[in-house]
């Protein structure tokens, strides 16, 4: 509905998200390109560009829209439509809350539900305007502080949707972005990034763009220059294919720092989208469309989900239990079963194997996104089944347990090649350019999957993407370390990752020369990461009563135990 009435510029939306907290409403805003006494402006040939906006957590609960979209100059505010979420009473399904020392705070967004919103805008406006009136190869995605962190995530994530991407005042999840997903999808992305130069270390972005750079722009090494740019002065650092990074001195010169001052130290945002005649951004952005990308409608795609190795450690079946929990699914009001979003979903044993085979294999597309439709798993149809019991019944999260129980008991019974599901997707991205496949894989002896060739004048041999990335440190690393999390998650502290990437188990590290203890007792330094793990003040990774259950015991034979009068040395 139009916020200014008829003939209004500024349009709401919502929509219905299933996330860890069950049905939850998501909102957003959409400014579309209009005249000085507010009529809108017929749409170029190709339709508009779409310029995707994400700010931080305090202006996320902002209700004006007119302060939300004052950052950008009136004039280029004319040449985009303009799309940004927002929280109205500071909570969304796209935004995920954690504990901390000041209380349950958010601590940032949830791609998988910011990338379906978008998804949703492209899909309503032109269902409710015309099919002519959004340009799919110009969707570009901006975002400052919490939001800057988010663009990095969802370029890593989803980049191949996108014609350019510009983060703000804050860098992205190097376990999002330098993983074989993330290479593939940044390879040909156009990214700009701004920082300030009095930026927190851990907020700045130069690891990630060296990575990038020298990884996947074949970069020898960034070449930075320094110009005065307006008011400020500007270091502009070029780690080539159209990357580069910004960092702008907010400070006047002789001012000293102060790290309480937010405005120098971190706000980028206003200076650069207030300025469009010194920093050009949308007239950037204006320079490049991905031709590849189409929204389509009722695509129907298969894909296999391979069983876990390490079965879940317990039988509870609560709806509750992410031990038990498939990650993705839910039920509707109708009975159908959906694709929800959880903060955890995509780091599931299964999902993940998922993930890395279909971009291995170019079908990117054919990865379960939130609002597909499961329409069967191993060529059972679940929609009547569903439907049918939860008719019948008047708890509300039936459906759920249904589909849980049922997707263990298919799992438990599943062979080597994993279960097939059946997925519908009402709508989406799709990218129509497949990735460079190469013949066959010098390493693996592999055929038919992405890669691409050693670019050697006399070395004519083709590495996959997949054997391309054991060889790259910080993705093995990466993915040591979320091996890790899945160990420790489920009670086992005896792995830890090596500076190259690799896990070692307990009894073969090298803590003291050799670890002491090879049997079932955990050596000190696993010990240490064990009682490490527990102190932490953050929220219950395992919701399950039974893995709790089996904690709370630990700690009371240690309270036992320390309460006990001292016997020995030992003691």
């Amino acid at each position: 509905e139009d916020l200014n009435g008829g003939g209004g510029s500024a349009m709401f939306f919502e929509l219905e998200i299933f996330g860890r907290d069950g049905w939850a409403t998501a909102h957003y805003f959409a400014l579309l390109p209009s005249a000085a006494d507010g009529s809108l402006l017929p749409p170029p040939p190709s339709g508009w560009p779409v310029l995707f906006f994400l700010q931080g957590t305090g202006e996320m609960s902002h209700m004006d829209w007119a302060l939300r979209f004052d950052f950008f100059d009136a004039e280029a505010r004319r040449d985009f439509i303009i799309v940004s979420p927002y929280a109205p009473d500071g909570k969304s399904p796209v935004l995920i809350e954690e504990p901390s020392p000041w209380g349950v705070r958010v601590s940032r967004f949830n791609e998988d539900g910011v990338m379906y919103l978008l998804e949703h805008a492209v899909f309503s406006l032109k269902h409710s305007r015309g099919s002519g009136f959004v340009d799919e190869s110009r969707i570009y995605i901006t975002g400052y502080s919490l939001g800057g962190e988010a663009v990095w995530n969802l370029a890593g994530a989803c980049g191949r949707y996108f014609a350019a991407v510009s983060p703000l005042a804050c860098s992205g999840h190097a376990d999002v972005i330098c993983t074989a997903q993330g290479a593939l999808n940044l390879l040909h992305l156009p990214l700009r990034v701004f920082q300030a130069s009095a930026e927190k270390p851990s907020w700045k972005s130069d690891r990630l763009l060296q990575w990038l750079g020298s990884r996947l722009s074949g970069s020898t090494g960034p070449h930075a220059q320094a110009r005065q740019v307006g008011e400020n002065f500007v270091r502009v650092i070029d780690y080539g294919a159209n990357r580069d990074l910004w960092e702008i001195e907010l400070r006047k010169p002789g001012e000293e720092y102060d790290p309480r001052d937010w405005r120098r130290n971190h706000d980028v945002w206003t200076t650069v989208y207030s300025n469009e005649q010194d920093y050009r951004l949308l007239a950037w952005f204006k320079e490049f469309r991905n031709q590849s990308v189409a929204l389509v409608k009722d695509l129907a795609y298969d894909f296999v989900l391979r069983r876990p190795v390490m079965p879940s450690p317990c039988m509870c079946f609560e709806n509750t239990c992410p031990s038990q929990r498939s990650g993705i699914w839910c039920g509707s009001a109708d009975g159908r079963c959906l694709v929800g979003t959880f903060p955890e979903w995509q780091e599931a044993r299964p999902i993940c194997g998922c993930v890395d085979e279909q971009t291995l294999q170019g079908n990117m597309d054919l990865i379960p996104r939130i609002g597909d439709e499961v329409l069967a798993i191993s060529g059972h149809p679940l929609h009547d089944a569903c439907a049918a019991k939860s008719k019948a019944s008047t708890e509300p999260q039936l459906t759920t347990k249904i589909l849980d129980q049922k997707f263990i008991e298919i799992m438990a019974s599943a062979d080597e090649g994993g279960v097939r599901i059946s997925v519908k997707r009402q709508f989406g991205f799709s990218s129509t350019c497949s990735p460079f496949c190469i013949e066959t894989c010098s390493e693996c002896a592999r055929s038919g999957l992405v890669g691409w060739a050693s670019g050697g004048p006399t070395d004519s041999s083709q590495y996959c993407l997949g054997c391309w990335a054991s060889w790259d440190y910080s993705m093995r690393q990466h993915v040591g370390e979320r091996t890790v999390q899945w160990s420790r998650a489920r009670g086992d502290f005896t792995q830890r990752v090596s500076e190259w990437g690799a896990v070692i188990q307990c009894g073969t590290c090298t803590a003291v020369g050799k670890c002491p203890n090879s049997g079932s007792q955990m050596c000190t330094r696993c010990d240490a990461i064990r009682q490490d793990w527990f102190k932490r003040e953050v929220q219950l990774r395992v919701s399950c009563p039974g893995v709790i259950g089996q904690e709370f015991s630990r700690l009371l034979q240690l309270v036992d135990q320390r309460s006990r009068p001292l016997t020995s040395a030992a003691d």
